[in-house]
């Protein structure tokens, strides 16, 4: 890929993970309490480390940080499908 569709395609992921994670944090944060907000603050601290070591100015192309990036913004994505196929079979009570 150019260099403009990477930036691309990381925009729109970037996206895409912001808003399952907003879809998602109401519902695990009643949910699952206190532990719920542990781990949001890991998972925060982990996108901002990973989101530095991936795209500084000196980093190669394929690089591991970029592929955990990659996989630690899924989380929120299979979190949301999850939660999603949890309340519609009944596991789990829709928070309203």
């Amino acid at each position: 890929m150019n260099k403009s569709k990477k930036i691309i395609f990381w925009i729109c992921y970037y996206i895409l993970s912001l808003a399952s994670f907003i879809i998602a944090f109401p519902i695990t944060l009643f949910t699952f309490y206190p532990y719920s907000m542990i781990a949001f603050v890991v998972y925060a601290i982990a996108i901002v480390i990973l989101s530095v070591f991936s795209f500084r100015k000196n980093a190669s192309k394929n690089t591991i940080s970029k592929k955990a990036l990659f996989g630690v913004m899924l989380v929120p994505i299979i979190a949301l499908l999850t939660i999603l196929i949890s309340i519609e079979a009944g596991w789990l009570h829709y928070p309203g």
